[in-house]
């Protein structure tokens, strides 16, 4: 694609120029002023570039429905068996659209570094009073310690969640075409594992799914004997305990966000 400014220079913008490693496109205007236009042409030129074998990875979150026209004129140029590849969703606060924060990668039982820095600020963000300009004080710590607390609990060593008949019908299917022998003791972490060896990785990650921890076990855990001998006597500035005040906001969260507090069932495949 070529762009054209005033000043007459022609700048290159093929994407997939083998010359740049790393570009990041910032288009600022006034509403209406055509950014929308642009960015769905940058896109589109990203899918029609030369010499690609499949369609790039690309995902736009957008407050508005400005992508939907690019996103059905892709997926009305491809043949029936690959429409899958594109896709348009818009979000709502129904449980057809749950995503569970919590959810690790396939297999691990703990989060990632990186992951883990995103929970603690996300508890954090759900624990600061409307209005306020940061959270109260030691809440950022004892986050952390929440979501340190919430995955150890639920490891294999510890209680994690028994695997429940009849909660998906298509593991319970698999389970039985590979033989897995269950008993009431049996945790979804079992199933994973069994499901992943058996060579069933998308179903291993839909049984991932419900053992790992909802928002709602973090308004439990914060009440802990462990954390509690921390942060017991810690008082906020509304006079409760600091625990009392993390764990009264959490569980306004979980009634405000439905979407944020169920196990996932948003799947893209």
């Amino acid at each position: 694609m070529v762009k054209e400014f005033k000043s007459s220079k022609i700048p290159r913008t093929k994407a997939s120029w083998d010359k740049i490693t790393t570009w990041i496109d910032m288009i600022f205007a006034r509403p209406g002023s055509g950014k929308s236009v642009l960015s769905n042409t940058l896109n589109l030129a990203l899918c029609l570039s030369g010499g690609i074998k499949r369609l790039p990875r690309i995902a736009i979150i957008d407050i508005g429905p400005s992508s939907s026209g690019l996103i059905s004129l892709l997926k009305e140029a491809l043949p029936q068996e690959k429409r899958h590849l594109v896709a348009y969703h818009r979000l709502r606060m129904t449980p057809d659209y749950s995503v569970n924060p919590f959810d690790t990668q396939l297999g691990c039982r703990f989060p990632t570094p990186q992951e883990r820095a995103f929970l603690v600020n996300f508890l954090t963000l759900l624990a600061t009073p409307v209005g306020a300009d940061k959270p109260y004080d030691g809440i950022t710590d004892l986050a952390g310690m929440v979501v340190d607390e919430l995955y150890k609990n639920l490891a294999d060593d510890g209680n994690p969640y028994t695997y429940t008949q009849g909660v998906e019908p298509l593991i319970d299917g698999l389970l039985e075409e590979i033989g897995f022998v269950k008993d009431q003791r049996t945790s979804w972490w079992e199933v994973t594992d069994a499901l992943f060896i058996a060579g069933f990785s998308h179903e291993a990650i839909l049984a991932q799914r419900y053992a790992t921890p909802l928002l709602a076990d973090a308004a439990s855990i914060c009440r802990s004997h462990t954390i509690e001998d921390l942060y017991g006597k810690i008082i906020a500035p509304t006079g409760e305990n600091l625990i009392n005040a993390f764990g009264r906001m959490i569980s306004s969260a979980v009634r405000e966000y439905p979407i944020l507090s169920r196990v996932t069932t948003f799947d893209l495949g």
